[in-house]
């Protein structure tokens, strides 16, 4: 009887040794797959936010509302450091549209009644801004050095 209990004692021993096995080389395979996934989400997630900018300006664009701000603005250094006497007028509907192909842009809106059309080259800045306790996105978009845009990108 003690014979049998001695190995029914050593086959449990071994038994909980070949689960612990499985769950050892279980736990390695598993850590390898997420470690894999998590490279793979950086390699392919890692495009520069200029680019991703870029890139979504593809296409063609309608503009449905304006907001144009009027003010005696100070400059400094090319920068705006402040105004006075701001006015802030919107207008909204079916504006204009906006053409981005390759590096070329062809755009017709209408702004205060006031028709704009033309092409030209254009370019996308990217600054990043203190919101609170992060940095943000601010961004500009310049065309053929006529018109600057204070652009937002929504999901």
């Amino acid at each position: 009887m003690y014979i049998i209990c001695f190995l029914i004692g050593i086959w449990n021993n071994f038994q909980g040794f070949s689960v612990k096995m499985r769950l050892t080389v279980f736990n390695i395979h598993l850590r390898l797959v997420c470690l894999a996934f998590g490279y793979f989400m950086l390699l392919t997630g890692c495009t520069s936010d200029e680019l991703q900018g870029e890139k979504s300006l593809e296409g063609v664009w309608s503009v449905n509302n304006i907001e144009s701000q009027y003010a005696d603005y100070s400059v400094e250094n090319g920068s705006v450091i402040g105004s006075n006497n701001t006015t802030v007028k919107s207008e909204s509907g079916s504006l204009g549209l906006f053409t981005f192909k390759g590096n070329q842009v062809t755009y017709n809106f209408t702004r205060n009644d006031t028709t704009y059309s033309g092409s030209g080259i254009w370019e996308l800045e990217l600054a990043k801004v203190n919101s609170g306790f992060t940095k943000v996105n601010q961004w500009t978009l310049n065309i053929a050095n006529d018109f600057v845009f204070d652009l937002r990108f929504d999901d």
